[in-house]
């Protein structure tokens, strides 16, 4: 998709008399479109830019669930390459090796051993997906992914919906990670964990800690199996394949 600027999203709603916006590309939030909008008094339906680097940098996020203890996959942070290729040499695998910022989904690697795990680095610490000054390395998780959206108006918190999406190119999860290459709808077996888990409660702590800004919808993704839920990230944003 083409962003562009945020003057020319605004002349174009001021000249087909548009009087409220919902954002849905992480680009225009994360360059703070709706911190923009507001101040020309235009309704806009999104997180402001501060609270946007929920979906502008996946360490903002990790180091969010870690200081609120948020359950999520075990993670290092590294801003040279070495650094992170000695890491390695001590690591399990599979691991996963994600771009910092955006990346338009394709920032993620799973790599089976420390071959794939070394390429994955290479590529994102040379630029793959623009300047990288940190490289996030998790541990890889055992389930099945799935998004759970919440919508507040910094009050009240509905659940809004569920998805599930495909995250590898060919079938069997082989291949590349991608953004998501179709959607349906969660399992219904899964509610159970969700609810056992208070998964709603982690969101509104994410809520109300993000700089106190509001966040009008946050979907967070979640690694789920029979007993645990795990938090994979949280996108301020309704998600392409809603």
């Amino acid at each position: 998709m083409f962003i562009r600027p945020n003057t020319w999203y605004l002349n174009f709603a001021i000249d087909n008399k548009i009087d409220f916006l919902v954002v849905g590309p992480e680009k225009p939030l994360v360059d703070g479109i709706v911190d923009f909008f507001q101040k020309q008094n235009i309704k806009i339906f999104g997180p402001e830019k501060i609270a946007s680097q929920l979906e502008g940098s996946k360490i903002f996020t990790k180091k969010i669930c870690e200081k609120y203890k948020i359950p999520t996959a075990k993670f290092g942070v590294f801003e040279k390459l070495k650094q992170a290729e000695l890491f390695l040499k001590t690591s399990k695998f599979p691991l996963v090796v994600k771009a910092d910022g955006l990346a338009a989904g394709k920032g993620v690697y799973i790599c089976e051993n420390i071959k794939s795990a070394k390429i994955a680095l290479e590529e994102i610490f040379n630029g793959k997906f623009g300047k990288a000054e940190n490289i996030l390395i998790e541990e890889f998780l055992v389930g099945e992914e799935m998004s759970y959206f919440v919508v507040s108006d910094g009050a009240t918190f509905k659940k809004f919906q569920t998805a599930q999406d495909h995250k590898r190119v060919l079938e069997n999860d082989k291949g590349k990670n991608t953004g998501g290459t179709y959607g349906k709808k969660i399992k219904f077996k899964y509610f159970s964990v969700i609810v056992k888990h208070k998964t709603v409660g982690k969101i509104k702590i994410v809520f109300i800690k993000t700089k106190e800004q509001l966040i009008p919808i946050v979907s967070t993704d979640l690694e789920l199996n029979d007993e645990e839920i795990i938090n994979l990230t949280f996108a301020p944003k309704f998600k392409d394949k809603f």
